[in-house]
């Protein structure tokens, strides 16, 4: 296990946002490293930043119940956003983000949504990866 889990740091290391994603699972969960929620975040971000869409949505989460990073209802109810507008979009994923956005303001779903639409604009190419399988030499 230590092999694969060094392969993955390595990958998450290069910028691969699959590796990075499940770096991030692994500091989470605390799958070979001890728990550490402070110490996902990061890897979650970075590979959210890439276009994995499990990563927004668990950023998402990650804002909404204070795991890591203060609690922040308008960056969950963004990356949960992000999240079903790059594909993750279930019936319980819009759901858990209406839930969210009971808890904002008029204004701050206002917001949520222009931010949304400048993340989305500013990245009209990105590729979606939230389906990819694991890196074939992993």
């Amino acid at each position: 296990m230590a092999n694969i889990f060094e392969q993955i740091r390595q990958r998450a290391a290069w910028g691969d946002a699959h590796a990075q994603y499940h770096f991030g699972i692994a500091y989470y969960r605390g799958r070979g490293v001890a728990q550490d929620f402070t110490a996902a975040f990061p890897w979650y971000a970075k590979a959210a930043e890439q276009g994995h869409t499990y990563a927004e949505w668990q950023l998402g989460r990650m804002y909404l119940f204070g795991f890591g990073v203060p609690r922040n209802t308008f960056m969950a109810h963004v990356w949960l956003s992000i999240a079903i507008k790059n594909g993750l979009n279930t019936r319980g994923h819009r759901f858990s983000r209406f839930l969210v956005g009971l808890f904002l303001t008029k204004q701050q779903r206002a917001d949520s949504a222009r931010r949304l639409q400048a993340w989305w604009d500013a990245r009209p190419q990105q590729v979606v990866v939230a389906c990819a399988g694991p890196p074939s030499d992993v």
